[in-house]
């Protein structure tokens, strides 16, 4: 009895580590670079959000989104004064899919201000 219980543990750690092995190649990456479209200089810390995971691209604009699952996935990118950039990629099981990211700048808007004052000052002397 005990040495069916060992050769059932044996067998159930192999099924386990082959599902991780699975798992594992069921995802792939996401790399890319954002950069201003009007002056098409790289931007750093910017959002990159997709698949449930936020990063921010680092200097030169460049980013990476690690154990993406294999699929199709829209990735939206944000950054304050730019309007939101966003995308359908499609990601493949072992592989790194490669976007460009391309941010409009964005006027920012504000409200008028109106200033109303009453009262009275003493000058002094």
């Amino acid at each position: 009895m005990n040495k069916w219980v060992r050769h059932f543990l044996v067998v159930l750690a192999a099924v386990a580590a082959s599902a991780t092995q699975l798992q594992a190649q069921a995802t792939g990456e996401i790399r890319g670079f954002v950069i201003d479209n009007s002056v098409m200089a790289p931007l750093n810390d910017v959002t990159i959000e997709v698949a449930g995971q936020t990063v921010l691209s680092a200097q030169q604009g460049f980013f990476l989104v690690q154990n993406v699952p294999a699929g199709v996935h829209t990735l939206t990118a944000n950054m304050l004064g730019y309007r939101p950039f966003t995308t359908d990629v499609t990601v493949t099981a072992g592989q790194t899919t490669d976007v460009e990211v391309r941010l409009a700048i964005a006027p920012l808007e504000m409200a008028p201000i109106v200033a109303v004052g009453y009262g009275e000052l003493e000058a002094s002397t």
